[in-house]
């Protein structure tokens, strides 16, 4: 349990505390050169005879090519056609993996810790939600809680986050085809296990931000602020009820879209809500924890780059994929051909 409530601090400590931030550090790289009719023609995903096609690029030098798959979604029940991307991985030496998704640590370990999940003293969440708020809450509790009755005394949004994790549980399973990265995740590690190629992943960058006493202080009054947040509370209601209905109308592939944290799609910018003590130290924690993970964003970016650049000097044909939510895949592509590499576009034709 400890590590449950560490999680959700930690969680949504980050998405408020930075809330703002551009969060894609390749927006400054060398991508913005080139120009935007490029950009838009670099589809990750194609359909071709109803067909989702993952599309890759041919990077080359010196006899050497590394194929270049960036994760996209497909048209939900939309199948795959994947027999390019098992023949070019059979065909590769080596298969190189990005960096798993990073997470914000804090060298004050404090910040960590569940210290904000409970409401103050004996107040329970009737005292503290509009009547009509609670009344809804009451209702989806009873379905899928029931008599227990610890999640009344957990601040908002623990306690919608209890309320989540229940809920996802009765969502159907993903669809057999469709939008997430999982799906060609899982048919890349099928022609890896297949082909019996040799895997590199790339070690997971996690900016830790080292933050002032007055700026720590700041930190932890956004976080009981954000368990606080009754408008946040109340979205988050609404997206499981919507859930819920399209479960029930067997909308599967739509519930599945939004089965991932529904509440987390809510943030309040406390810097302009005007309940901050101390508006200057509140921004240079923003900023401080910005600027931390443009840094990380960067510093993963570069080591991928580096392993990818060595992979394609010693390996006749490496493959070699990167996912689409940290970058537009024209960042990638102007950084080999900045490099002097030689590079195919995708072929819009099934070979």
């Amino acid at each position: 349990m400890r590590q449950e409530k560490a999680w959700m601090v930690v969680a949504i400590a980050a998405c408020c505390l930075f809330a703002g931030m551009p969060l894609l550090a390749q927006e400054q790289s060398v991508a913005a050169q080139v120009p935007a009719e490029q950009l838009q023609e670099m589809e990750t995903v194609v359909v071709y005879g109803g067909y989702a096609t993952p599309q890759m690029w041919k990077i080359s030098k010196g006899g050497h090519v590394l194929w270049l798959l960036v994760t996209g979604n497909a048209p939900v029940g939309a199948p795959w056609r994947s027999e390019q991307l098992e023949a070019r991985v059979a065909e590769s030496q080596l298969v190189l993996y990005p960096a798993p998704v990073m997470a914000v640590t804090y060298k004050d370990r404090s910040l960590d810790e569940g210290l904000y999940i409970r409401l103050p003293g004996k107040s329970m969440l009737k005292d503290v939600l509009p009547p009509e708020t609670y009344a809804r809450w009451r209702m989806l509790k009873a379905e899928y809680i029931g008599a227990d009755d610890r999640s009344e005394h957990l601040r908002p949004r623990a306690a919608l986050r209890v309320l989540e994790r229940l809920v996802e549980k009765t969502m159907p399973p993903p669809p057999p085809t469709g939008w997430w990265w999982s799906e060609l995740s899982q048919l890349i590690d099928k022609a890896v296990k297949s082909s019996k190629v040799k895997v590199r992943r790339m070690p997971r960058v996690d900016p830790e931000v080292e933050l002032t006493k007055a700026e720590a202080e700041m930190a932890r009054l956004i976080i009981r602020l954000d368990f606080d947040d009754v408008k946040c509370f109340a979205q988050g209601l609404e997206d499981l009820e919507r859930m819920i209905k399209d479960r029930d109308q067997q909308a599967n592939s739509a519930a599945w879209a939004r089965a991932i944290s529904p509440s987390h799609a809510c943030y309040t910018d406390w810097l302009a809500s005007g309940k901050l003590p101390d508006l200057a130290v509140a921004q240079s924690m923003r900023e401080k924890g910005s600027l931390r993970f443009k840094q990380a964003l960067q510093q993963g970016d570069a080591e991928w780059m580096a392993a990818a650049q060595a992979a394609l000097a010693k390996n006749k044909s490496t493959f070699a994929v990167h996912g689409n939510g940290r970058g537009r895949p024209s960042n990638y592509i102007a950084k080999f051909r900045e490099l002097g590499y030689e590079v195919e576009e995708p072929r819009n034709v099934v070979e």
